[in-house]
């Protein structure tokens, strides 16, 4: 099992579930931008399915749908798949910070504590698909040391750009 305590230093990591719909609902809903690059807008339907999603393949134990908290205050959300594509991969399904506490830091601050804890637990890579079309992600993920990898996943009504970094 992995120790969610060991993924932040400032921050309590708890994984969520159905009961924490309204606060994950108010942090997608403060993000508007995302989802005008991946629609459609959330509503409590999107987060259920955010919730429940897994890659083929994996199974419920694998994915760790986390919540950072300043006290009772929600400030990001991680979905993350461990060992996927293969054993020696993590993977960010979704990452959004609190509209509140995005350009301060915060964010880039989760993500380097993150890899390092991934690091430790014997991950090599950490990878993630972003929207094609949105630049403020992709920049903030070549900023964590992302790199694309060439790889595209067209959807219906965008494409992903795959995503990773080493972990060395």
């Amino acid at each position: 099992t992995m120790k969610y305590e060991r993924l932040s230093s400032v921050f309590c990591v708890k994984k969520l579930s159905d009961s924490h719909i309204s606060e994950i609902l108010a942090l997608y809903r403060g993000n508007p931008l995302y989802f005008k690059h991946c629609p459609p807008f959330p509503d409590e339907d999107t987060v259920k399915g955010d919730l429940r999603a897994l890659p083929d393949g994996k199974s419920a134990e694998d994915k760790h749908f986390l919540g950072f908290y300043d006290k009772n205050l929600l400030v990001a959300v991680m979905d993350l798949i461990t060992c996927y594509p293969d054993s020696n991969t993590a993977f960010i399904g979704l990452f959004m910070v609190a509209e509140t506490r995005q350009g301060i830091g915060t964010g880039s601050q989760i993500i380097s504590e993150c890899l390092r804890a991934l690091k430790s637990m014997g991950f090599g890579r950490v990878r993630l698909a972003a929207v094609d079309t949105n630049e403020q992600a992709k920049r903030f993920w070549e900023k964590n040391g992302f790199s694309p990898t060439g790889e595209k996943y067209p959807t219906e009504t965008y494409a992903l750009v795959c995503m990773e970094k080493q972990l060395r």
